[in-house]
């Protein structure tokens, strides 16, 4: 045999086989873990059994998801009895579910057009009427009339999303936000919230009463 092939091989044999012989061994060796390393282990396959038991939990949740995503789909798509189905799909199934309260506003924007004191699904939620003027709102179980939307954008609603244009308003229409101004449906006067209703301001008698494209309030 030629030697110096032993010379230059025989270390690359001790060094690759130094290494995972000499683990083995010590693994095999080694004493018994202490009482922490037994909670250790056992926290490990507590994490393990954690994750196997969150499996179906995260398939109700995608379930429950898909519902809600569906119910969503066909509302924005203009077709709330697919709407209404499948957000009554979900109370059945997820009556106590993470989307309760998108599914419950879903369910309001799929009732019936609602009526000053008739009964509604969700107290503090807000619904159109018929004609988009009026906005109504939902207390303590009986549909309640909120605001008049008699301007150009009327009234809108969408799940959380919600707007009500009162730059058009009469002589004591309810409003919320006091000193905001309006212009009279004649266009004759400006009208100031004061104390939760609209009130006379000022008569506008050159330019007449004006509302902008930015909701501006003009009066001259």
């Amino acid at each position: 045999m030629n030697p110096s092939f032993l010379l230059f091989t025989l270390p690359l044999f001790v060094l690759s086989c130094g290494g995972s012989p000499r683990q083995a061994t010590a693994a095999k060796s080694a004493p018994p873990l202490p009482a922490s390393g037994g909670a250790q282990v056992s926290a490990t396959s507590g994490t393990d059994a954690g994750v196997a038991q969150a499996s179906p939990h995260d398939a109700d949740l995608a379930e429950e998801r898909a519902l809600i995503e569906r119910a969503r789909s066909a509302l924005i798509g203009g077709n709330p009895q697919e709407a209404r189905a499948a957000a009554r799909e979900h109370a059945q199934r997820f009556p106590n579910g993470r989307f309760v309260e998108e599914r419950d506003l879903i369910a309001t924007e799929t009732e019936d057009p609602p009526v000053a004191g008739a009964h509604c699904p969700k107290t503090g939620s807000y619904a159109c009427s018929v004609d988009s003027k009026t906005m109504f709102l939902c207390r303590e179980g009986t549909w309640d009339l909120w605001r008049y939307c008699r301007g150009r954008d009327a009234c809108q609603t969408l799940l959380t999303e919600r707007s009500c244009d009162a730059s058009i308003s009469e002589l004591g229409d309810p409003c919320g936000v006091p000193g905001s101004t309006a212009c009279s449906p004649d266009s004759k006067l400006r009208l100031l919230c004061r104390r939760g209703k609209f009130v006379k301001d000022r008569e506008c008698k050159t330019d007449a009463c004006t509302v902008t494209e930015a909701k501006r309030i003009e009066c001259r």
